[in-house]
């Protein structure tokens, strides 16, 4: 029998009373799971979002002529996996390559197998002249540019109290 069957146990006040508890409860869970899902939603939009990594691959144009290469070949090794750009010219060829979420380093792009032509596959390392990260390349010219400034600046201030002295 079900749960309102139970008339020897319950009168019609209590059945009243436990229902009207029933749905107050569910209309506080509710407004619970609601307010979860605002604040979640909330607080997503103020996620950082991850780092993207940006490399420069360069080649050595005598030597993907060699392999019967060329820099858009290699690049569609990428296209379906990260956003890339191919770059050919009077100089040398490259490819910018940004991957999202910051997980890769030169040494894992270097080991990744790339098309070099219709019959061969070779890790990028093998083809590429140089693997450049252009995060960490940054972050090294800002220090040092940082310590230039410092050392500039205190040239500039001794030069001052040497003038003033004068």
């Amino acid at each position: 029998m079900g749960f309102f069957s139970l008339n020897d146990y319950l009168t019609i006040e209590k059945t009243i009373l436990v229902c009207f508890c029933y749905f107050l409860y569910i209309s506080i869970m509710k407004f619970v799971f609601s307010i979860l899902l605002t604040c979640c939603l909330i607080l997503s939009g103020f996620a950082n979002d991850p780092e993207t990594k940006t490399f420069l691959v360069i080649f050595d144009k005598t030597e993907l002529k060699q392999f019967n290469s060329s820099a858009q070949i290699i690049e569609m090794t990428f296209n379906d996996l990260f956003e890339t750009k191919s770059y050919t010219g009077n100089s040398e060829a490259a490819i910018l390559i940004q991957i999202p979420g910051g997980t890769f380093d030169e040494c894992q792009l270097g080991q990744v197998l790339v098309k070099i032509n219709n019959t061969k596959w070779t890790q990028l390392q093998d083809i590429a002249f140089r693997i450049i990260d252009l995060g960490d390349t940054k972050s090294n010219f800002s220090e040092v540019l940082a310590i230039y400034e410092g050392k500039f600046y205190n040239n500039k201030k001794q030069t001052i109290k040497v003038n003033a002295k004068l």
